[in-house]
């Protein structure tokens, strides 16, 4: 192996074991390309220093879970593309919401028993998703409420990516079956 991986790895075991020195180096030595991989994705510098921020912290947090790789910039680099494409999601996530409140409030203008239908079609849907069984309920709520990652739901609950996956499915076809006709079936 060669000296500058040997020193990689050492840089890595220290910070590993919570040295602050040896985590500055690999959060300044890593930080400007890990940041332009993140604008070239999003193109938002403000959205792109909040990723980062929370990748960092996330980081450091769980430092002591994460293997001693043999090319740290390319761990790195893996660990931040699942980063950005949750960020995605969640964006994406509160645009769907963003977009459902705007027609709710075009519509409650011109629809006097607007407030009301929506009021009806919310009651359904808690209606409907109480129904659910409690694991569906569950992984349904963390995900789609409280926008985790299937990985970390997977991590919380103890249970591989494809079940959560699966129970995600079927939550979300019950939901929207029941709800086919409905405004709330927008969201799912």
């Amino acid at each position: 192996m060669n000296t500058d991986v040997l020193k990689e790895q050492d840089y890595w075991t220290r910070f590993q074991n919570g040295d602050p020195v040896a985590y500055r180096h690999i959060y300044e030595k890593h930080w400007d390309k890990l940041f332009n991989y993140c604008y070239q994705v999003i193109p938002d510098a403000d959205d792109c220093k909040d990723v980062m921020q929370d990748y960092f912290t996330q980081l450091w947090q769980h430092r002591a879970a994460f293997p001693v790789p043999d090319r740290t910039e390319a761990f790195l680099m893996t660990l931040l593309k699942y980063r950005v494409i949750d960020a995605l999601r969640k964006k994406h996530i509160r645009h769907k919401h963003s977009l459902l409140f705007k027609a709710l409030q075009d519509a409650e203008g011109t629809d006097a028993y607007a407030p009301v239908l929506f009021r009806e079609e919310l009651e359904k849907f808690h209606q409907y998703f109480s129904e659910l069984p409690e694991k569906l309920r569950s992984v349904f709520r963390l995900h789609y409420i409280d926008a985790l990652s299937v990985e970390e739901i997977a991590t919380l609950s103890s249970k591989s990516s494809q079940t959560v996956r699966n129970q995600l499915n079927i939550a979300s076809g019950r939901l929207r079956a029941q709800l086919k006709d409905s405004l709330t079936s927008l969201l799912l």
